[in-house]
């Protein structure tokens, strides 16, 4: 799936025929023979990705592969506190002809646009080496893979939330009886994605009611405790990999399901141009998208692909609507949004 122009809504009627196939045997001379054997001659890869992996996910996700492709590489993992700085080292290391620190990134959709912008990524042929990715995951004409979807709507505490009262709509977050109740996260740019669908007037009111609740305003990992224990009854719009967390150590948590559209998130691994190892960042990349990476992914992350047939996040979004960024928005007006919408909302 390339990321379009236009508004992009997706009923997961148009993509339950996604499904693993196993990828073709590495016959002498075929394309993921050679590969491997460019692999096993790099030794490493050199990994920025999210902090949430953890050093002993990203281990896991290596001895996975290196067993699989009989292969003995060493992973270098940084865990990335910063898109942003990650971003202006790319394209500074470009522009002075080092050679790229990281061999594979890990971004975000919003992210990629500004690398792919700048013709900084290395394609690849995916499709013609490794059958089993699902076509929706080859993105920006083969310069990168969705590996994962993140999912955000509101969340509430199922302790003080009567089964009548749990939102059905975006707006009902905005109904009087929660004002003081209420958390928001920091993260503006879901609201302002909610515009694809909206307008930006509307958005822009919706935003003025929602800071008229008097929401209490934090980082995503920093307001989920405080959902958790009862703190607060509500948060206006939080990221499925936290409330899966809760979920799994059985807290009061549960997403407001019959909110849509869902706004996706989605996280993209990519090569820069010039890497120092780009056999093992390619195999690295294809793994993730297999079951066993993806179940690696979930045990460490809460993060999954909507497209690999059977992962939580592709059981989730079954019959569900969701709202996809589209790649011209992210480049032109995300950002802009985003700040408009936090000092409307006490952020700045």
């Amino acid at each position: 799936m390339k990321l379009k122009a236009g508004l992009v809504l997706v009923f997961l009627s148009l993509i339950t025929a996604s499904s693993y196939l196993p990828g073709h045997a590495a016959t002498a001379g075929s394309p993921l023979s050679r590969l491997i054997e460019g692999a096993r001659q790099e030794k490493e890869v050199d990994f920025a990705g999210p902090a949430s992996l953890t050093p002993a996910g990203a281990q896991a996700l290596m001895d996975a592969l290196n067993k699989k492709y009989g292969l003995n590489l060493k992973m270098n993992f940084t865990a990335l506190t910063s898109y942003t700085r990650l971003m202006a080292q790319i394209i500074a290391e470009a522009q002075s002809a080092q050679p790229p620190t990281f061999d594979v990134v890990l971004v975000t959709d919003a992210h990629i646009a500004s690398l792919y912008g700048r013709k900084l990524l290395q394609s690849f042929d995916w499709a013609g080496t490794f059958p089993h990715i699902p076509s929706q995951s080859i993105l920006l004409e083969n310069h990168a893979l969705m590996i994962d979807a993140i999912f955000a709507m509101p969340a509430y505490n199922t302790r003080l939330v009567r089964p009548q009262d749990v939102p059905k709509t975006w707006e009902d977050i905005l109904d009087p009886k929660w004002q003081g109740k209420v958390l928001a996260a920091t993260g503006m740019q879901i609201w302002a994605r909610l515009t694809q669908r909206w307008g930006e007037q509307k958005t822009e009111d919706f935003m003025r009611r929602l800071a008229a609740q008097k929401p209490v305003i934090g980082g995503y990992p920093q307001i989920q405790p405080r959902l958790e224990s009862g703190e607060y009854a509500l948060i206006a719009n939080q990221l499925s990999p936290l409330i899966a967390g809760s979920e799994e150590k059985k807290a009061p948590v549960a997403y407001a399901l019959e909110v849509k559209p869902i706004v996706v998130l989605l996280d993209v691994m990519t090569q820069v141009k010039n890497v120092r190892h780009p056999n093992a960042a390619a195999l690295l990349m294809a793994f993730s998208l297999i079951p066993e990476g993806q179940e690696i992914w979930w045990k460490y992350g809460k993060r999954t692909s909507p497209f690999v047939k059977d992962t939580p996040a592709w059981k989730f979004v079954q019959g569900k609507e969701l709202l996809f960024g589209d790649m011209d928005f992210l480049q032109k007006r995300e950002e802009e949004l985003s700040e408009l919408y936090g000092k409307i909302i006490g952020l700045r």
